[in-house]
């Protein structure tokens, strides 16, 4: 499970069966994601790899926090402009400059624990919050895509303001029982929409291909739910219990 991102910074020489590094996989004539059982589990490689780090991070104070998300940031920059490397995965895969998106929800748990010791926000206000990123969220990919160099300024404007409603959002849902049900479709969700895709690609007309995939992805996700997940979710609340 770990490494499984390296795959997208290398290429495969047919001809030698060599290895190499590449700027842009989607430009190598045998991409090594292909062999992956699970394509998207690339993810899960970085996650890991986040929460190997975590336990010397996360009780440090913010400032340290945000000194670690500047480097981030600025490392991202150095790649980009300074090394050229404009393509994915150099963009979107390399953990040293996703590592900013974990430390931001560090720093999003703080803002709620500290919105904790204030008097209770009014619900009304949560709602506000919470139903203009949902508007945002809907209305997104209708935005056009301005870019400065680059960035495109609407997934980081987009990221800046999601990063700090998040505290309020999780202030006003904490306690939804529908919130928490959507929240254990995330993984089956995750784990089976590549497989959807691949199957409905060949059957589905393009236009209505991101609507079909999401809707049986979304099934498929509540069957893994109830006749996988919870199950295993059980046996694990009953070896736990034994261990009390």
């Amino acid at each position: 499970m770990f490494f499984q991102d390296i795959v997208m910074f290398l290429g495969l020489d047919a001809t030698t069966g060599n290895f190499f590094f590449t700027t842009n996989f989607r430009d190598v004539s045998q991409p090594l994601y292909q062999f992956l059982l699970v394509p998207q589990a690339w993810t899960i490689g970085i996650e890991l790899m986040f929460y190997l780090i975590v336990p010397f991070i996360a009780k440090r104070k913010t400032k340290y926090i945000v000194t670690l998300i500047c480097l981030s940031l600025l490392l991202r920059l150095y790649l980009m402009f300074g090394l050229g490397l404009i393509n994915d995965p150099w963009t979107y895969r390399f953990f040293p400059t996703e590592l900013v998106f974990f430390l931001v929800g560090i720093l999003a748990y703080r803002g709620y624990k500290y919105l904790q010791k204030f008097q209770k926000i009014d619900k009304k206000y949560l709602t506000i919050i919470w139903f203009g990123i949902l508007l945002l969220t809907t209305i997104f990919s209708f935005l056009p895509d301005s870019a400065f160099h680059h960035f495109i300024i609407k997934d980081w404007l987009y990221l800046l303001v999601f990063s700090m409603a998040l505290p309020f959002i999780f202030a006003l849902t904490k306690k939804w029982k529908f919130d928490r049900y959507i929240g254990d479709l995330s993984y089956p969700v995750y784990i089976s929409h590549m497989l959807v895709l691949n199957h409905m690609a060949d059957i589905v007309p393009y236009s209505k291909l991101g609507m079909v995939t999401s809707f049986i992805s979304i099934i498929f996700a509540i069957v893994l739910n109830e006749i996988v997940q919870k199950k295993i979710e059980k046996i694990r609340q009953q070896r736990i219990l034994k261990t009390i």
